[in-house]
């Protein structure tokens, strides 16, 4: 069974509310949210979940329902702690994610493990930035020559599931508990976006699996020559989703013939990148910025893209590809939920189809 029932025994009173406590600080919520979410008064939250007052199991459920907690999975034998950590997000966007979490764990025991690739990390206790990307590029050229760089082949080879929804609320996050993974992102996403998402949270994947994966909206700034510690990994997930898109060599050779001036860049060859790459211009802006800088001869970045956004001449675009990738990783949870849908209750199926957004049976006998 993938649901269990609460344990409401006394000697694990304390366990149950370090857990309550560790949910509700992953989602970065104060005595001050909670009580205004809740109705509850601060001095009642304070009491009941941070201070010894007993809080009736009817209480917590409503709490845990209030703040999107799964109360079932909390409150389990063999709950394990998620590993994401909602940072700098809406109210809706918690609501939105938070569904996507619980679905996650409740299908936890179904879901592929993943596979564990050799690749080399680059150090999350190194700051210049040259380095960074020198021990990026080593991984990504290592990672390229085992898994080649088509999503659908990557994400497939390494048995990492996809949960792809449609919210305008974030672009991708990973979820992750015990030795589970799974990549949710945005489906209503530009095309180039959702392909850059799905590598970019690949390697959060490969090389912070064993650390906190934070959702937020808010952009770090990762264009300095020393980049700040906490922004290591956003900079280390960008610039891996960044070149097994459009590799180093191919940013160089653009400025090669460019002879390192931005108004003598070769827009057909570039046209032609990105159409290849499936990368956004964002994409290709910051792969020649990084060229420019590693080979001493840098340019103004806003100049560069600025010219880019102004003459590339790029249409509409699409990506059979990932479009048919995220069809067949939503078909795969619709088989996983019909082959196992009686070890859910009805509710708790419910609650998994609309988190994902899967038509249920009984939504299908309807039409």
């Amino acid at each position: 069974m993938v649901h269990f029932k609460p344990m409401t025994h006394k000697n694990i009173e304390k366990e149950i509310k370090k857990r309550v406590q560790g949910e509700i600080a992953r989602r970065g919520l104060s005595v001050v949210d909670l009580s205004a979410i809740t109705g509850i008064s601060k001095a009642g939250i304070e009491q009941a979940v941070y201070g010894v007052q007993e809080l009736p199991i009817g209480d917590l459920d409503l709490l845990c329902e209030s703040v999107g907690i799964d109360f079932f999975w909390v409150t389990s034998p063999h709950y394990v702690p998620s590993k994401t950590v909602f940072r700098n997000l809406t109210s809706k966007a918690i609501e939105i994610s938070s569904k996507v979490e619980n679905a996650f764990l409740c299908l936890l025991d179904l879901l592929p493990v993943p596979g564990q690739p050799k690749i080399p990390i680059p150090q999350d206790n190194q700051t210049d930035y040259y380095i960074l990307i020198a021990e990026v590029l080593n991984a990504v050229n290592i990672f390229r020559n085992q898994f080649g760089g088509r999503p659908q082949e990557v994400f497939n080879s390494l048995g990492l599931p996809v949960l792809p929804v449609s919210s305008e609320e974030f672009d991708a996050f990973l979820l992750g508990a015990g030795k589970n993974f799974a990549v949710c992102v945005n489906q209503q996403s530009a095309w180039p976006r959702i392909r850059f998402s799905l590598f970019h949270e690949l390697a959060h994947f490969l090389f912070h699996k064993d650390q906190d994966f934070t959702v937020e909206k808010c952009a770090p700034k990762l264009y300095k020559d020393s980049i700040s510690r906490e922004d290591v990994p956003e900079f280390i997930a960008n610039k891996f989703a960044q070149y097994i898109l459009i590799p180093f060599e191919m940013s160089q050779e653009i400025w090669e013939t460019a002879f390192w001036s931005t108004e003598n860049l070769d827009l057909h060859l570039i046209s032609q990148v990105l159409n290849e790459s499936h990368a956004s211009v964002d994409v290709l802006v910051n792969c020649l910025y990084d060229v420019s800088r590693i080979k001493g001869k840098p340019c103004r970045y806003g100049d560069l893209r600025d010219y880019l956004r102004q003459n590339l001449v790029v249409s509409p675009h699409t990506d059979p590809e990932v479009q048919n990738f995220l069809a067949q990783e939503r078909q795969q949870i619709r088989g996983i939920l019909g082959k196992y849908e009686d070890q859910f209750s009805i509710d708790v199926l419910e609650d998994i189809n609309e988190a994902l957004q899967i038509e249920s049976k009984l939504q299908v006998m309807s039409f």
